[in-house]
């Protein structure tokens, strides 16, 4: 009986759209991406990683991208005659800026302490397709207020984690769109 109810409920939530956040990668149409980031092992950096290899994108860094190229260059130019033509295929590189965290007081309580901040985090990046077209240039933010309270300092920093993270995740879903429109 509790398993037909979990089935009605779970089928009821699909049937009215209902997605469980970051469940709902959309549709991308290249297969292979540059990841170029200055904070490699970053926090965004790694989200963004983990989040196109989940849409099926083959994530490479710089250097294995020279790499391959070299490796194809190399090969190409020992078997390639006048007569072959071959239609290479372009490997976008998405170029992350650093993150930028920065956070403001909105209001004050009443010992003038800062009672509540907004937080904004925002990213700089740039989409290359190829030689031939310019990079699409991007500043990606999100926004979040946070209230703070005195009494409670463990709590908030826990709190400011979360929310960092939430927000980082809400970039990723912003990056991921915009690499589907770009594309």
């Amino acid at each position: 009986m509790t398993a037909l109810l979990l089935l009605a409920l779970s089928l009821g939530l699909a049937g009215c759209g209902y997605r469980l956040r970051g469940s709902d990668i959309p549709p991308l149409t290249i297969r292979d991406i540059v990841l170029d980031a200055p904070q490699p092992e970053g926090d965004l950096t790694r989200m963004v990683r983990r989040q196109l290899r989940t849409a099926g994108v083959r994530v490479l860094s710089r250097e294995q991208f020279d790499r391959q190229n070299d490796e194809q260059t190399e090969a190409q130019s020992e078997t390639r005659t006048d007569e072959q033509t071959e239609t290479e295929t372009v490997t976008p590189v998405l170029q992350l800026g650093r993150e930028l965290q920065q956070s403001r007081p909105v209001s004050v309580s009443t010992r003038v302490d800062t009672a509540q901040y907004e937080l904004i985090l925002a990213v700089r990046l740039s989409l290359h397709q190829g030689d031939e077209t310019p990079p699409f240039t991007q500043t990606l933010s999100v926004e979040r207020a946070h209230t703070e309270t005195i009494d409670l300092i463990v709590g908030n920093q826990e709190e400011m984690e979360i929310i960092l993270l939430e927000m980082r995740r809400d970039l990723v879903d912003q990056i991921l769109r915009m690499l589907e429109a770009a594309t």
